[in-house]
């Protein structure tokens, strides 16, 4: 009985791997032409901000009557990791978006108990959504509130 589970477990292990390796490479596929080369707009004037203030004015900054103390700590700390080697700031987002594809992989099958989850991971993959997301730095915000109403709502169906 307890090597049949096993084995079951590790075909479990084996699938997820696989279904891992399957979304880095369409990862890869998809976002192979996007890039960040120089900073416009919104990412200029967060730079802007955070090179000319104090890391708690930056985290507690007040522009525009909005506060987002969580997207500027990982701003800061993006920023202090790539310093002016903005080019760099590609690969970080790419980063979080992979593993957000991969988080959306393992929620939905946990919920679904079935491989659903590589069709969910699979379409935020190509959906513009995730396109902003990748090709600018301000996109984390993006990223991050996708991240975080979808852990809310799996623990609202925990709740319910």
């Amino acid at each position: 009985m307890e090597l049949k589970l096993l084995a079951k477990e590790k075909k479990f292990i084996n699938f997820d791997l696989f279904a891992c390796a399957f979304l880095l490479l369409f990862f890869v596929l998809v976002n192979k032409g996007i890039e960040i080369r120089a900073l416009a707009v919104d990412d200029l004037g967060v730079w802007n901000t955070y090179s000319s203030s104090s890391p708690t004015a930056f985290i507690f900054n007040l522009d525009n009557n909005k506060i987002r103390p969580v997207l500027n700590v990982i701003l800061y700390a993006l920023f202090r990791v790539i310093g002016p080697r903005i080019w760099l700031a590609t690969y970080a987002v790419k980063l979080l978006n992979f593993a957000i594809a991969v988080y959306l992989y393992f929620l939905t099958k946990k919920i679904t108990n079935n491989y659903y989850g590589l069709f969910a991971a699979c379409m935020f993959v190509v959906s513009r959504f995730a396109y902003y997301s990748i090709s600018q730095i301000f996109g984390i915000m993006e990223s991050l509130a996708l991240a975080l109403s979808v852990l809310a709502l799996y623990c609202l169906y925990l709740f319910v």
